[in-house]
């Protein structure tokens, strides 16, 4: 919880590009919404596109993290890495670009309808 309250005190929005991937850092107000428009845009069909989700819980059983895998065929796309705990996401994999271009402009306009 403390690393929830430390979360409200960010900006909004920022994205960093790192070794690992593209991380965005959020608010816990902005993380928490995106995390109900990311929930809703990948449990849609779109464009013979497949999704997996994963939880990873912690000891006590709580949900610390979700990971979705999208991919078309057997080609993997990219992975979206939610970390609840710090209200920050990890995009990795080969077109973290697309996934920038469109999954997430899709999230956000998610975001707005809701």
């Amino acid at each position: 919880m403390q690393k929830k309250l430390q979360a409200t005190h960010k900006a909004e929005i920022n994205i960093k590009e790192t070794s690992g991937g593209t991380k965005l850092e959020l608010n816990a107000g902005i993380y928490e919404i995106m995390n109900v428009a990311t929930d809703i845009f990948y449990s849609a069909d779109r464009n013979e596109m497949k999704y997996r989700k994963t939880e990873a819980k912690d000891r006590q059983g709580y949900v610390i993290e979700t990971r979705y895998k999208s991919s078309r065929g057997r080609n993997n796309r990219c992975t979206l890495n939610m970390y609840h705990t710090k209200c920050s996401c990890l995009v990795n994999g080969r077109n973290v670009a697309q996934f920038m271009d469109e999954d997430l402009q899709q999230i956000f306009q998610i975001v707005q309808n809701e």
